[in-house]
């Protein structure tokens, strides 16, 4: 048997000098994994639609040393998602890890009362633009040696949201569920893991004020074993895990980040 040689934990966690994709990074978790690892020294391009929120955070940032270069990008539009990884590519010679992020909630009325538009417009973000992402990520990483994709899914893309109707939200998340899966068993043979993150009860604005709405809080804290909802940052850990060599062995897999929330 061949021995390990001795690793420190500076070592299996360390991503200084990663070249990191964040979608979905003006707000939230993306904004929270984007700041968290560009913190800890990796070169991070912060993509959302949202223009003022990419603004607003560079300028939190300051000039705290770490790369962080902030685009622009629809990732339901395939083009726009193609720029983002030529232009990362382009300027850093490599993509070593992303995190394909960006999400809608739609709106939170019974199914059927939700006009197909709507339903489109989740999907289109949330499913489409995931294959998008996960596409272009894929295409970039082999052109090095291997890469790790991360997708955030949800606890309700696991199981049915009881009491919140939000259908084309669970299909959607549901459907990034199994793309973790396909994707890791297409992508191993080239050295890329692929895994999933599915929260629960993390302040974010993703669901139109949900989380400003205390009788919602209340009800959604009822069903969390530990009793609470969490700010975006906790979750920085996990990203951190999953974006470094600690997580190496670790592919095709969806990760509860929720408190409990599935043990029920």
């Amino acid at each position: 048997m061949a021995l390990v040689a001795p690793q420190t934990l500076e070592d299996l966690f360390d991503v200084s000098g990663r070249v990191v994709v964040v979608t979905g990074a003006a707000s939230g978790i993306g904004r929270a994994v984007a700041a968290g690892l560009a913190d800890l020294g990796a070169a991070v391009y912060a993509v959302d639609v949202a223009a003022q929120g990419l603004e607003e955070l560079a300028s939190a940032r300051g000039d705290r040393g770490a790369v962080l270069v902030t685009l622009v990008a629809d990732v339901a539009d395939e083009e726009a998602v193609r720029g983002v990884f030529e232009k990362a590519l382009a300027e850093a010679g490599k993509v070593d890890v992303v995190f394909s992020n960006a999400g809608v909630a739609g709106p939170i009325r019974p199914t059927d009362e939700l006009s197909l538009a709507e339903w489109h417009e989740v999907l289109a973000v949330n499913l489409d633009g995931s294959f998008l992402v996960g596409r272009e990520a894929a295409r970039a990483f082999k052109t090095g040696t291997g890469g790790k994709l991360i997708f955030t899914s949800s606890v309700w893309g696991l199981a049915g949201a009881r009491g919140v109707p939000l259908a084309a939200y669970a299909a959607s998340k549901g459907g990034v569920v199994n793309l973790v899966r396909q994707l890791a068993l297409e992508l191993a043979q080239f050295g890329i893991t692929v895994n999933g993150i599915a929260p629960a009860g993390i302040r974010t604005s993703i669901a139109d004020g949900f989380y400003e709405d205390e009788e919602a809080i209340r009800g959604l804290v009822a069903e969390i074993p530990l009793g609470r909802i969490v700010e975006p940052e906790e979750l920085v850990g996990l990203a951190v895990f999953l974006a470094s060599r600690a997580s190496d062995y670790i592919t095709g897999h969806t990760i509860p980040f929720d408190g409990g929330y599935l043990a029920r």
